[in-house]
């Protein structure tokens, strides 16, 4: 008899905490989040069709076991954390970043600007660029950029004094001009912290039957963004190379990316909070 994973039965906010599918899924996401998923679980926009592949996969298989961990569960789960990071990422509008902050990087380069570290500052627009070299020049500006920051502060932070004495900083960064959908790296990466949170105080079991089972957790996060279809680069599946060393495709593709500020202001900018 085929293998197969039980369906939902408890599908309405009021109940879903009576369904002991979606145990993993309450330790993560709040009712609103639960909800959310199990409006579009009814709807049947919830793409199950890497369930055989799941449950094909003897290596996560293992490893969920060395971890105590339940399978059926754990898928629920990945379906959860995936949903959220289709939503999170897809036809989504990016914030701006800061206007102060964009200046406060260039005045801090600016002003370490001197006769024994000489600096650059160019502009570009279309295929024109405009650079400016001279000392005496990067001071001017450095002195305009002073007065802009300011302004900028006044106008586009604005603080709220508390009542215990502290204060609270409002900004306003700017238009949302129009939406876009994130690369495929930024999936990978939300997808890696929201699991990566679930699993962080995940032992596993002292037992020699899981001898052979792999114990690495962002191992078993890169098989789930392969098995379900984050990505279908087979990298993402293999633990070890040729020469007998781990591959660890995941880790240094994030950390990779991770080089820029790009990939660390989205994250921080599409937090799931539970």
């Amino acid at each position: 008899m085929e293998e197969k994973i039980p369906e939902l039965e408890k599908i309405y906010s009021y109940e879903f905490e009576a369904d002991p599918l979606l145990e993993y899924a309450a330790e993560m996401m709040d009712n609103d989040c639960i909800d959310d998923f199990l409006e579009r679980y009814r709807e049947g926009l919830i793409d199950q069709s890497r369930e055989e592949k799941y449950l094909k996969h003897d290596d996560v298989k293992k490893t969920l076991k060395a971890f105590g961990l339940d399978r059926e569960k754990f898928w629920y789960l990945c379906l959860m954390l995936k949903d959220v990071m289709d939503i999170k990422t897809q036809n989504i509008w990016i914030p701006p970043k800061d206007p102060c902050d964009e200046l406060k990087e260039m005045l801090e380069l600016l002003r370490k600007v001197s006769p024994q570290n000489q600096g650059e500052l160019s502009l570009s627009v279309g295929n024109e660029t405009a650079t400016a070299s001279n000392r005496r020049t990067m001071e001017y500006i450095t002195e305009a950029m002073e007065k802009a920051l300011e302004k900028a502060e006044k106008e586009l932070h604005r603080e709220i004094q508390l009542p215990e004495g502290g204060k609270l900083v409002l900004k306003q960064t700017g238009f949302l001009d129009e939406k876009t959908t994130l690369a495929p790296i930024y999936r990978i990466a939300i997808f890696h912290k929201l699991l990566m949170h679930f699993l962080k105080d995940k032992k596993p079991r002292k037992d020699r039957k899981d001898i052979n089972a792999s114990k690495d957790k962002m191992m078993l996060v890169s098989r789930m963004i392969y098995i379900l279809g984050i990505s279908d680069d087979e990298r993402y599946n293999q633990e070890w190379i040729e020469t007998g060393d781990k591959l660890n495709f995941l880790k240094y593709n994030i950390r990779r990316y991770q080089k820029g500020d790009k990939l660390n202001n989205i994250l921080n900018a599409y937090t799931i909070y539970y």
